[in-house]
């Protein structure tokens, strides 16, 4: 379970932003004390400026408008409530061109 994400995660986009992701489908599952996050993990909370959309903006700082996309990949054999679990490899995408992953532990 020590590869497997949880409520407290942080993540980083590639383009500037921060996010971190709840799991209302999953309030059952933990590990010391966090819920694990699965593939239907959503955004929690964003900040930071996005790159992508400040160049749009003509150099005008934009925030972070972070909306994930699919998670991939996941852990293959470990789920939580029939929706596979989140690992370290876990990535996703931004359709404003931003790759979200887990903050290095």
């Amino acid at each position: 379970m020590d590869n497997c994400l949880t409520e407290n995660t942080k993540f980083i986009c590639d383009k500037g932003g921060f996010i971190k992701c709840k799991d209302s489908g999953n309030d059952t599952v933990k590990y010391k004390g966090e819920t694990l996050l699965t593939i239907g993990a959503t955004v929690n909370s964003k900040s930071g400026i996005c790159a992508i959309l400040t160049a749009i903006s003509q150099g005008t700082p934009q925030p972070c408008k972070c909306q994930l996309m699919a998670w991939m990949p996941f852990s293959p054999n470990k789920f939580s409530n029939g929706k596979n679990l989140l690992t370290k490899a876990s990535k996703n995408a931004c359709p404003y061109g931003g790759i979200i992953s887990a903050q290095p532990f």
